[in-house]
Formats: structure tokens, sequence, C-alpha cells
């Protein structure tokens, strides 16, 4: 109870957690959650705007509030945000929301509305550095003809838009997120990127990289398969990144045979790699999948390793929590059910 309230009129909403100092989960009540979706890009203060959204954001994880209200909203917020650290989240917790909180459905209804803010936000921006976040997002998230056949234009230099500049490595994420899209004209793009590369190390980590993205699956499955072994795995970082192209969203149905080899690598990864490679190569492992099918891999395999090094055990519970999260979501299913 707050006495200095009592008598008071109330018309707004209760942010718990206002000034970002608190530890633990803060929930909106119902009129709460409904007011601040409205009044969000009034609240002046930074700090508080920013804990609004984080609250708002753990509101969905609960199962809370839909996904796609919340892919609007931060729609919205990346339209009225000029707090650059704040935006910057945002347009992560939209790539966030888009592949591990929708549905294939939803991704494609939503998918034209994104990409038109992301270009107007990019032919808007002053600053190449702010048209580079938001072309980093585009990029990752493009699923349209329209949209796919731009970004190919602007790989090629046939079209430039207000102050954006792509870098040696905007422009090799570009022709990869594009490889994963099977693209028209792809793999023409890929040689001229290759072309270009002059540095030795650059030039390796491409070529490394380039079957992770292949548009044939037997690529993708070889490359996976000598993870198994040591030598293929002194790259940590190149393999960490070849993981996530490998279980990106849109390879997800093939990618499930990956889960359970690479939940069965873990105990030797402990031994032969970094201390933080672990967590990274769950992070990566599993990043990309939302459906049931994933969740029972990573159950079935605790359930038939009961003595399991807990600390390992902890870091595949920490690295599938989304997973386990948007398999209840999107299967409607309350946090009190048990996953079948």
């Amino acid at each position: 109870m707050l006495p200095e309230a009592i008598g008071k009129r109330f018309d707004g909403f209760v942010l718990l957690n206002g000034n970002g100092l608190g530890y633990g989960r803060f929930e909106f009540d119902w009129e709460s959650l409904s007011r601040v979706s409205e009044e969000l890009g009034r609240i002046a203060a930074p700090v508080t705007r920013a804990s609004a959204w984080l609250t708002l954001w753990d509101t969905m994880l609960e199962g809370n509030w839909p996904p796609d209200a919340m892919v609007r909203l931060l729609l919205r917020g990346i339209q009225q945000e000029n707090e650059e650290l704040i935006l910057q989240h945002l347009l992560d917790l939209l790539e966030s929301a888009f592949w591990q909180f929708l549905t294939p459905e939803k991704r494609q209804h939503l998918a034209g509305e994104i990409e038109g803010i992301l270009w107007t936000a990019i032919a808007q921006s002053d600053r190449p550095g702010l048209s580079s976040t938001y072309f980093r997002t585009l990029q990752s998230v493009a699923l349209t003809e329209e949209g796919l056949a731009r970004l190919g234009r602007i790989f090629r230099a046939e079209e430039e838009l207000g102050t954006l500049r792509l870098s040696l490595q905007d422009r090799e994420e570009l022709v990869f997120q594009l490889a994963i899209r099977s693209v028209a004209g792809v793999e023409e793009m890929m040689a001229s990127q290759r072309a270009e590369t002059e540095d030795p190390e650059r030039l390796a980590r491409f070529d490394f990289l380039r079957p992770a993205v292949s548009s044939d699956r037997g690529e993708r499955d070889a490359l996976f398969s000598g993870f198994a072994q040591i030598e293929n795995r002194q790259r940590e970082t190149w393999v960490l990144e070849a993981l996530r192209y490998l279980n990106h969203p849109l390879y997800s149905q093939e990618a499930v045979k990956y889960l359970r080899p690479g939940l069965e690598l873990l105990l030797e990864l402990q031994q032969t790699g970094t201390i933080f490679f672990p967590k990274r190569w769950l992070d990566a492992l599993f990043w990309g999948h939302q459906d049931v099918e994933a969740y029972r891999v990573v159950s079935d395999f605790l359930r038939e390793n009961p003595d399991y090094p807990e600390r390992l055990k902890g870091k595949i519970l920490q690295s599938t929590d989304t997973l386990s999260r948007a398999v209840r979501i999107l299967e409607g299913m309350p946090a009190s059910v048990e996953i079948p």
C-alpha cells in the first residue's frame, strides 16, 4: 500500500521498477498494461521508458501479451524513439519477437509492414551509423519478394538509399541472408563478394561460413557433422556463426536433426573449448527453433541423462528457455501445464 496515494485520483498506469533499479519479475495489472501500451511514447524519462519496455517484454514472455501485439507496439516505438540505446534494444526485441514468437503465417502477414517501416527509417535517417543499424534489422527479417529484390539491388550497388553505406561486414552478412532465402542470382553475388575480399583471414572465414547457407542440404549437413572433430572447431567464433546460420528459422524444420548431436557434444566441448564456448554453442544451436519437436529433443535428452552435470544442465535450461516459452505461447499452453 502507498499511503501517499490514498484519496488521489488515478487515471494512468502503475509501473513497478520505473527507475530500473529493481531485480525480479514485475508485472502490469490488465488496466495498466492496456494504458501503457497506448502511452509509452509519452513517457518522458528515458530510464522509465526503457523499464516499461522491459516489463512489457517480460509480460509477453509470461504469455500475458500476444507476440503480434508486441511486434506492432515495437514498430510504433521504433518510429517514435529518439534515444539510440533504447532504439537499438527495440530493434533487437523486434528481431527476436519476429523469429522466435510469431508463427510463419504471422511473419508473412506482418513482413511487408515491418519492411516498409524500416525502409522509411533508413531513407529518413541523417546518420550513417543509425541507417546501418536499421538496415541490419531489415536484412535479418526481410521476407517479401519486393524487399528481397531491393536488397539485391543494394548489394549490387544498383540502388542507393539515404545515408546508408555498407561496410565489408555488412555486405557479407547481406549476401548470407539472401542465400538463406535462395534469392535469384545469389550465387553470382556470393562469387562477387568473395572476389572482392582481399584479406586472407576474411576470405578464410567467408569460405568457412559459405556451406552454412548453401541451398544444398547435404553441404549444410556435412558442415555440421564436421564439428564433431576438434580440428574443425579451432575457430570458435566462426563455428558459432556457422551454427547460427545452420539453425536459422527458415532452416529449422531441416535443422531439428542437429539438436540431439549438438547436445551430445556438450561434454566434449566443455573439455576442449574455451570457458564460454559450451553456452554460446547452445545459444547458437537452439536460437532458430520454436516448435514442440525441438523442445522434445531437449526434454528427452535431460530425462535420459538424469546424472548429467548440473552446471551443464543449467546451461541447457538457460539456452532453451526461449524455446520452451515460444512453444507454450504458440500452442496456447499456460505455464502450469507440462508440454507433452
